[in-house]
């Protein structure tokens, strides 16, 4: 395994984590507590663990932009603005099916 190899596992498991805390949260709630004090005595609820998990991810992205793996300009603002107007687009969608109050 090479490095590049390396940080792509490293960003998927990251990828992996943020949503296993989506769906923890969705099952939970963002402001329940898991009671887990030997695992994680800091007792962090699961927005704040969420909000680690994203920049973990941002971590590993910001790594590999400095060693060349990616490229410093990654974020495209048509990209983002495009995707954000698509969310918008299909939930709107949905509350007219009744899918989503």
């Amino acid at each position: 395994m090479n490095i590049r190899e390396y940080l792509l596992t490293q960003l998927s498991e990251e990828c992996s984590e943020i949503a296993q805390m989506c769906g923890k949260s969705q099952r939970f709630g963002l402001r329940e507590v898991y009671d887990n004090t030997l695992a994680n005595p800091e007792r962090h609820d699961n927005l704040e663990r969420l909000i680690g998990e994203i920049n973990d991810f941002f971590g590993v992205l910001l790594f590999m932009q400095r060693i060349g793996i990616l490229p410093k300009n990654i974020h495209r603002r048509k990209l983002i603005k495009a995707k954000v107007d698509k969310i918008g687009k299909y939930m709107r969608y949905a509350q007219k099916l009744k899918t989503l109050q």
